[in-house]
């Protein structure tokens, strides 16, 4: 899924969402190109990875 990040997120904010538990922030970082101290902007383009329902396990 590819989204526009909102006023407000940050890289901790949208990495919530991944599906990998302790690793989504650095999943998200590394899908999205981003360094360790790299921001997100506001309506910069996101790549995001989210749980199917019931996939878990």
């Amino acid at each position: 899924m590819v989204t526009y990040v909102r006023p407000g997120e940050t890289v901790d904010s949208l990495a919530r969402s991944f599906p990998f538990d302790r690793w989504n922030r650095d999943w998200f970082r590394l899908l999205n190109q981003l360094q360790e101290n790299d921001p997100v902007k506001a309506g910069q383009v996101v790549k995001m990875i989210m749980a199917r329902e019931g996939a878990r396990g």
